[in-house]
């Protein structure tokens, strides 16, 4: 969800040919498979492209190529840091580390909770300080 949303605000901005957008899981169980149908549901609601968004676990790759590597919730952030070269730690963050009064929390996984509303608004509600913190890098 978060990778569609992040693409629409940046093509939007016409920022989209300046960054790439991409997205993997820190498990291999969903790889191949397309997001979920309540993604789907939601980022429709929103008129927000759902093409291409199929899942693929992390690679070593991911963590030289990335600049940035933005986790939904902590463990997923432990996860990643885990598997990073030590050099590129320093690059995986919280989604909502950057959001005042919501630092220390994490988005939850829909697929888990069933709340496709909530994890759309927190994504929704992280969304403009992560695009200032994309536009400072480009």
């Amino acid at each position: 969800m978060a990778e569609a949303m992040l693409r629409n605000e940046l093509n939007n901005l016409n920022l989209s040919d300046q960054v790439t957008v991409d997205s993997a899981g820190t498990s291999s169980s969903q790889e191949g498979n397309g997001a979920h149908e309540g993604t789907i549901a939601k980022l429709v609601e929103h008129n927000i492209p759902t093409d291409g968004l199929i899942s693929r676990p992390v690679s070593y790759l991911d963590f030289i190529n990335s600049d940035l590597i933005i986790a939904m919730d902590d463990i997923n952030v432990e996860r990643l840091e885990k598997a990073a070269p030590a050099s590129k730690k320093k690059n995986i963050v919280n989604f909502l580390s950057i959001v005042p009064g919501k630092e220390t929390e994490s988005v939850p996984d829909p697929w888990i909770t069933g709340d496709f509303d909530e994890t759309y608004d927190l994504v929704n509600l992280g969304m403009p300080y992560w695009i200032e913190q994309i536009k400072t890098r480009i």
